[in-house]
Parts: C-alpha cells; structure tokens; sequence
C-alpha cells in the first residue's frame, strides 16, 4: 500500500478490487470525479447503484410522489 499511496506505484486490478471492497464501493467509485451537484446528491446516486431492481423502482416512484406533491 505504501508505494500506491506515495504514488511510486501503479496497483494491480486485483488490488483496486479489494481496496474497493474494504471501502464497500465499486473499483469505479475509487476513480469517479466528485458530483458537481454536491455530496448529498452524489451519496443518493451512490446508494442507488447498489440496489435492486425492486428497490430501485420503489425509489423511481417515491421520487416521482415527492415532484408531484400540492404546494411544492
């Protein structure tokens, strides 16, 4: 690990994945430039990779209830 983060070295693949793994996030999170949206909507768009179909269409709606609410 010292090398990589001196940046005297270059990881291997398998590297990036368990450093992923330890972070619980994907190899591609690890390199993702920061949300111009902020850290919140980043966070959201995080969480959202990681569900499930089912999960996911429950958000799409709760999503859609929230834009459609009187008074907004």
């Amino acid at each position: 690990m010292r090398p990589i983060e001196r940046g005297d070295g270059t990881p291997f693949l398998d590297t990036v994945e368990a450093i992923a793994l330890a972070l619980n996030c994907t190899p591609e999170e690890l390199f993702a430039s920061p949300s111009p949206d902020g850290p919140a909507v980043e966070s959201l768009v995080l969480a959202a990779r990681r569900m499930v179909p089912k999960e996911l269409a429950w958000l799409k709606e709760a999503v859609s209830l929230m834009i459609k609410r009187p008074g907004r």
